[in-house]
């Protein structure tokens, strides 16, 4: 009679055993722990990783919901003003130059000042002008950027959080323990050995049969087992 399922499992990293749930001749369910390596520190950078992301995700949606649109409204406010104030003082240079060309009515300084000082306001509403259009068009370029160190942020976290799970050895099918490789405060290697479990909800059972009566056998035929260690008949079919 064999188990149609059996599974020797192994520590997929290296570690210290903290924990061994489990004996010999346990039922065990898919899923189940089977052994506990420690990990103490990883989950304590696992912490700290997520802690990051978090911090991380939060300037993302301040730098898309917040940041970003007040700067450009700044900026755009400020080109409206600059923009006003340069056409304010560039008509009043205008008019006091013709004052000066044409009736002599001001002095020669009184010109210059006002011809720095359109200077300095169409430098001004440049300058405006193009802070906006810079904002503008770094906005896709820094929420890029901002995305960019979110996911490599969640990919630190699932590469931490796959730590944590490795060292935690589980059955993969509903089963029972038929043998133990580890004990409380082993150290264990990636690939040891640390139980074999074995699947006997359904069972497979190997039969000779004389040579003279292989030809009457049919895979699919239905057929009666009996075990007289157990003392019970069980119903089954040929599978092969």
């Amino acid at each position: 009679v064999m188990p149609k399922q059996r599974a020797v499992i192994g520590s997929a990293v290296d570690g210290r055993v903290v924990e061994v749930p489990v004996d010999i001749g346990d039922r065990v369910a898919a899923g189940q722990k089977m052994a506990q390596l420690l990990t103490e520190t990883i989950r304590l950078e696992l912490e700290a990783a997520e802690h990051e992301l978090a911090l991380r995700r939060q300037e993302l949606r301040l730098l898309q919901e917040f940041t970003l649109p007040d700067e450009i409204t700044e900026a755009e406010a400020k080109v409206a003003t600059s923009g006003a104030l340069e056409e304010y003082i560039t008509g009043r240079f205008g008019l006091l130059k013709s004052l000066y060309e044409d009736k002599a009515a001001i002095m020669r300084q009184e010109l210059s000042e006002a011809e720095s000082t359109k200077a300095g306001a169409v430098a001004n509403a440049l300058a405006a002008r193009r802070r906006l259009e810079l904002l503008q068009s770094n906005q896709e370029t820094r929420i890029a950027q901002a995305e960019a160190q979110v996911r490599m942020q969640e990919a630190t976290v699932e590469r931490l959080r796959d730590m944590v799970a490795k060292h935690t050895i589980i059955s993969r099918f509903n089963g029972y323990v038929v043998a133990k490789h580890s004990e409380i405060g082993q150290w264990a290697n990636r690939g040891d050995v640390m139980a074999e479990v074995v699947a006997l909800d359904e069972v497979e059972v190997e039969a000779g049969v004389l040579e003279d009566h292989a030809e009457a056998l049919r895979v699919g035929t239905p057929i009666d087992v009996t075990v007289p260690a157990v003392g019970k008949k069980f119903q089954g079919y040929i599978s092969r």
